[in-house]
């Protein structure tokens, strides 16, 4: 669905965006999911593949359940995406980045309060030189957020990874995420409305996203 498509790349803008790492404006979904099913149960797991307009490969991931050795797991299904574009024939150049989000209702960092860690390749003496943007692992661990900050996508984001599905869930509309493509239309703030975006299935009482509608 397309819809969908738009709410994965704002998801992926927010993540990005939290980090100061480069923003995408369209991409290319390679397998079919459906966001009904982004939410945590007993059995959720879900693997997201999708190519950005300039050919960044981007793969999100929701985990349940895990432990240290999901670190191993995600560097090594990294590093399975990152090699798997060079074909016979092509040269290394060719190869795009590979930016892993991984979305985890577990703590694998226990020791770090933060509910977002991105790792890259840098130099330990200067953390400033990096070596290259060909690799980006965020993990996102949703036990470590108990509020959002109205200022912040992402924790908005998380705040609804985390609580949807709960008969108590109600995501405050005036600070819920936006469409970002409706704030670059080019109308005035005094002509649009704003209105809520239901995902698939889910009811007027549990608002996911709300977006500006460019009225007549």
């Amino acid at each position: 669905m397309e819809e969908d498509s738009l709410l994965l790349r704002d998801f992926i803008n927010a993540a990005q965006q939290n980090c100061g790492l480069p923003l995408i404006t369209s991409l290319e979904v390679k397998n079919p999911f459906n966001l009904k099913i982004i939410y945590f149960d007993k059995e959720s797991v879900l693997d997201i593949k999708a190519v950005s307009e300039t050919g960044e490969i981007f793969n999100i991931e929701v985990q349940t359940s895990g432990s240290e050795i999901f670190k191993n797991r995600s560097l090594y299904y990294w590093a399975k995406l990152y090699s798997s574009q060079l074909k016979q024939g092509k040269k290394y150049n060719s190869l795009y980045p590979v930016i892993c989000i991984n979305i985890l209702d577990f703590k694998l960092f226990a020791q770090q309060d933060r509910c977002h860690l991105c790792f890259m390749l840098r130099d330990i003496a200067d953390p400033e030189l990096f070596l290259t943007d060909r690799l980006a692992i965020h993990y996102l661990e949703l036990s470590k957020l108990v509020d959002y900050n109205s200022g912040n996508e992402l924790e908005k984001w998380l705040y609804y990874l985390k609580n949807e599905g709960k008969a108590e869930f109600v995501i405050r509309a005036d600070t819920a995420p936006v469409r970002t493509e409706e704030h670059q239309c080019g109308i005035n703030d005094s002509d649009r409305t704003c209105t809520p975006l239901f995902l698939p299935g889910h009811d007027d009482h549990h608002p996911v996203l709300w977006r500006f509608r460019c009225s007549k």
